[in-house]
């Protein structure tokens, strides 16, 4: 069960990493555009908490591979 939380919550934010990607890309046109005011530093705090819990999940599983091969 804990294999399906981790493997499939790897997915997860690998979907969310997609889908910021998109977000701030459509937001760096509406800037150019002047549209809405360009704000970096909050486009950029959800794709690194994306990030960060992509690495927390390798880490674990990593972790529990290794605990298996002893």
């Amino acid at each position: 069960m804990e294999n399906i939380s981790l493997y499939g919550g790897l997915a997860v934010f690998g979907g969310f990493v997609l889908f910021d990607t998109q977000k701030i890309l459509q937001h760096a046109r509406l800037a150019e555009q002047g549209l809405i005011k360009a704000d970096p530093i909050k486009e950029s705090v959800s794709l690194e908490l994306d990030m960060i819990n992509i690495f927390i999940r390798l880490v674990t599983i990593l972790g529990m591979r290794s605990d298996r091969k002893k």
